[in-house]
Parts: structure tokens; C-alpha cells; sequence
């Protein structure tokens, strides 16, 4: 699915494999603990999944978020998943399907073949035990609020200043302060080329009401547009 050459070609084995390896990856976002805020999974979920362009012959091509994040690991790098055994299977199922540009030794052989793919998943699950009863449910900012598609566009700015305050309450439950641990470590530093697809700051700069509505309105528009459709 990654190559640009064939867009329009026939569907491969391959193809189901890297959607497998998408299934579970999004399975996890929304039902796994990890340390992304509401505000961080709706950026994941839109870049990664949802993002699409339009092509010069009309159409509607997606999968730049999955092509940037195998040779780049631009999302999944800034996502970190409380079960390290599930990450350490993430990290190497993504590798199989394609190293990224900065590995430090390039491989030759193609690992991206259903036999090592097997292989690997029957030898991980027999040596590896996957944490039980771990179920976390996740909601991207949009599951906070669902505006009917007849809603006015005119929401008032005490109305979207409360959702705004329900989210900072929900990211920084203890006065808004720096986001918990997970598993004992701390949050990383974010990585600066994704803070132009944020929707809500995470800095500890406060920001004025109108600001803050201003912000929120856009993204009901957004949303209200989106449902229209």
C-alpha cells in the first residue's frame, strides 16, 4: 500500500498485512493504556488514519500518514504504550514491514513475507505473556461533544468554553499540571514537527477565553461540516 507506483494496481497478500498490523495498531490507541491525551489521539487518529488528498485524476488518495510514520515513525514514536510487550511486538512488526530511514544496519532480505510474519507471531505469543484485564478506553476530543448534523454553527462561547474546561480537567486532572507517568517514566519531549497538527496547546501557557472558544469553534465547524457530508 505504500507504493506510490501502484495506486492503482492489484491488491497483494502484502497489502492485507500491513492492514492487519493498522487493525491492531488502532485497537490499541482507543483500548490499550497509553500515555496520549484526548488532544494527542485525535491528532493520531486523523494524520494516521484519516487524512486523505485529492489527486489530479479525482480521486481521493490517502495513506500519507502511513507512509510518513513506516520510513519516519513520525506518529508512533510520539505514543508510548504501558505493556512494553505489546510495544516490543509493535516495534518489530513495524520493522519487519519497513525499517525506518534511520536504522542504524540496513537489511538486505525482505522480512515483510507471510512466513516470517508467522513465524515471528507464533515464537512471540509462545515467549512473551501479554497483560490481562489492561482494557483503557480512549476518546478523541470530537467523543466529548456530537453536535447533531441540523446544529446551529452559532454554539454559543460559554458553551464551548465549558467543553474546553471539561477537556483541560480530563488532560490535567490535578490543576492542570504536567501529564502523569506511565509505567514509571516520564512523558517525552514532544516532537516539534507535529505540533502543527495540534488542536488544543498541552503547554502550560494559559490562554484567554475568546482564544480558547475561538479554537473550539473551528473544530466544531470542522466537525458539523464533516457530518454534512
Amino acid at each position: 500500500m505504500l507504493n506510490i507506483g501502484q495506486i492503482n494496481g492489484k491488491h497483494t497478500l502484502a497489502d492485507d498485512m500491513e492492514a492487519l498490523l493498522y487493525v491492531v495498531l488502532h485497537c490499541a490507541l482507543y483500548y490499550l493504556p497509553h500515555d496520549l491525551s484526548p488532544r494527542g489521539l485525535t491528532t493520531f487518529i486523523e494524520g494516521f488514519f484519516d487524512h486523505y488528498l485529492p489527486h489530479i485524476d479525482g480521486g481521493l488518495h490517502g495513506g500519507g500518514g502511513k507512509f510518513s510514520n513506516a520510513h519516519d515513525r513520525f506518529f508512533t514514536r510520539n505514543v508510548q504504550f504501558q505493556d512494553p510487550v505489546f510495544d516490543e511486538w509493535l516495534q518489530t512488526v513495524m520493522d519487519y514491514h519497513c525499517q525506518p530511514m534511520d536504522a542504524i544496519e540496513r537489511r538486505e532480505e525482505n522480512l515483510w513475507t507471510l512466513d516470517h510474519l508467522d513465524a515471528y507471531w507464533r515464537h512471540f505469543l509462545e515467549t512473551h505473556d501479554l497483560k490481562r484485564d489492561n482494557r483503557q478506553e480512549h476518546k478523541r476530543l470530537l467523543d466529548f461533544w456530537s453536535p447533531s448534523p441540523s446544529s446551529s454553527l452559532t454554539t454559543s462561547t460559554m458553551t464551548i468554553k465549558r467543553h474546553i474546561d471539561e477537556l483541560d480537567l480530563i488532560e490535567h486532572p490535578e490543576g492542570r499540571e504536567a501529564r502523569p507517568r506511565i509505567g514509571g517514566r516520564e512523558q517525552r519531549t514532544p516532537n516539534p514537527r507535529c505540533e502543527h497538527t495540534s488542536v488544543l496547546s498541552s503547554t502550560g501557557v494559559r490562554r484567554s477565553s475568546r482564544i480558547r472558544a475561538r479554537v473550539a469553534a473551528a473544530d466544531l465547524r470542522s466537525h458539523v461540516k464533516a457530518l454534512g457530508r
